[in-house]
């Protein structure tokens, strides 16, 4: 009886564990991009559900088997994205994909009937799902918010100001120059440029990113400062977020003296979201928040899910914006400083070039397929248009800036060590769209290499009515988490020469 209940007892412990190691070890790889606890719990509990029914259906059959199996099953229901890379049309895929699961399973049952093989399989499975609860312990004891690793910044702003126009900082993320999208993607934007310049804005026409990921990006440029350099071991997403979400030296100087906040999140990358600093936010979530995107990215039928909700799973970008900046703008009693992440035209891709919404994408941010890429900077081009003539219509004299946080990255550059990438790996990756509309006593401050973390420095320089102090624009490359380089942070400059 008693060996019973101990049997028992194993096999609702096993069950639990082949439901949740797949989320917990997500959790430990992307803690630091802070994953929807929701969504995990909500996909565990899905996943529960049918190794329960899976384990009361198969266990009559496989018998002693029938959790070594379901472990196997699941094991590579989310491995399948391995089978993405593969250069085989879909069908091929699928079918290789259905023999190995068939394979696998049977070699299985057939070695279970070894009392040593089970007893290796529940050890893996012990040590899948004991290694990331040990990770995210040691990340909650000893790093989290460690900010011995965290480039505090010196700069101390004061002084009053001259004029409070409205501010508007528009993110378009991944949105390369043009030399990099003629070279990487044989497509002009000259005509988006001359537009733009058109309309009065400067282009920054040989502007580089201080850094090729998006927290370190946006969190130098609202902080006017460097945030990590050679001196920083480590680099986690958590200690940026902050500062992205308000918690930054432009932030604070611009409430001190009169401004509103304005924060326009994207409902899809929780690193944008709205801080506790911000006046009017919008808060909107997508459907399908990125962590959902990415764990259904790893599964077979990813489509089918992706279809259909693919469309409220879009991230909120300029349309949406643009409606955003009409209703805030009516409830607004002071000068305003907007600031706005959008998506597009990262990956995945969400629109056609004619801005229609996808009825499904791929899910992957790493899906930088040359044609979908360029209809997204397309449609983002036509979008930027719109958005301009309605903030001109709306404010006589603004400040616009039109940015972007990174280039893109389709020549896989995260999957190599960063002594692997050529000047051609940097170039897309660094080079970005950066435009201003500014006072016309102000426009001579920008000069064509200057970099985001300078951007405010001459903005807040122009508002005050001084000369700009400046930063010497500096390039660091820090990589993903899973990247051979993760971790480093590595001083470079814009042709790929190394600072040791």
């Amino acid at each position: 009886m008693l060996k019973n209940k101990i049997n028992t007892y194993i096999t609702i412990f096993k069950l639990f564990a082949i439901s949740a190691f797949p989320f917990i070890s997500f959790l430990s790889r992307n803690i630091g991009q802070e994953p929807s606890l929701v969504t995990l719990l909500v996909g565990f509990i899905i996943l529960l559900s049918f190794v329960t029914v899976g384990y009361l259906l198969l266990k009559r059959w496989l018998r002693a088997s029938t959790t070594n199996v379901i472990f196997v099953l699941v094991l590579l229901f989310f491995q399948y994205h391995a089978f993405r890379g593969l250069e085989l049309d879909r069908a091929y895929r699928i079918l290789l994909y259905l023999a190995v699961v068939m394979a696998v399973s049977a070699l299985t049952v057939f070695l279970s009937k070894k009392e040593i093989f089970s007893k290796c399989i529940t050890i893996v499975l012990v040590a899948m799902f004991a290694i990331p609860f040990l990770q995210l312990g040691y990340f909650f004891a000893f790093q989290q918010g460690n900010g011995s690793h965290f480039v505090k910044s010196k700069l101390r702003l004061d002084g009053k100001l001259n004029f409070k126009p409205n501010i508007y900082y528009i993110i378009t993320d991944a949105y390369p120059r043009n030399d990099a999208l003629r070279k990487f993607y044989q497509y002009d934007n000259s005509a988006i440029i001359d537009e733009i310049e058109k309309e009065g804005f400067v282009v920054a026409k040989n502007s580089n990113a201080n850094y090729p990921l998006t927290y370190l990006s946006l969190a130098s440029s609202l902080n006017m400062d460097y945030v990590a350099n050679e001196r920083t071991t480590f680099v986690r997403h958590q200690l940026y977020y902050g500062l992205l979400q308000g918690d930054n030296n432009l932030i604070r100087f611009l409430k001190a003296r009169g401004y509103e906040y304005h924060h326009f999140y994207n409902g899809l990358w929780e690193g944008s979201k709205c801080g506790a600093r911000a006046d009017i936010c919008s808060s909107k979530e997508a459907f399908l928040n990125q962590t959902a995107y990415t764990v259904l990215y790893q599964i077979p039928l990813s489509r089918i899910p992706l279809r259909l909700f693919g469309r409220s799973g879009h991230s909120a970008a300029i349309p949406e914006l643009i409606k955003f900046i009409g209703e805030s703008r009516k409830k607004s009693t002071g000068p305003v400083f907007l600031f706005a992440h959008t998506l597009p035209p990262h990956a995945p891709p969400h629109y056609d070039a004619n801005c229609h919404k996808l009825k499904s994408t791929s899910g992957s941010l790493m899906d930088w397929e040359k044609k979908t890429f360029i209809n997204q900077v397309k449609c983002v081009n036509k979008d930027l248009l719109r958005m301009i003539e309605k903030i001109k219509v709306m404010d006589k004299n603004p400040i616009i800036v039109i940015q972007s946080d990174h280039g893109s990255a389709s020549r896989n550059q995260f999957e190599k060590k960063l002594s692997e990438w050529d000047k051609y790996d940097l170039l897309e990756r660094f080079s970005i769209l950066n435009a201003y509309y500014l006072p016309h006593e102000c426009k001579k401050n920008i000069y064509p290499s200057i970099s985001p973390v300078n951007s405010f420095r001459v903005i807040v320089a122009c508002l005050q009515g001084k000369k700009p102090v400046l930063l010497k624009d500096k390039y660091f490359f820090a990589a993903y988490e899973g990247s051979p380089d993760y971790g480093k942070v590595i001083r470079i400059n814009k042709d790929g020469d190394y600072y040791k």
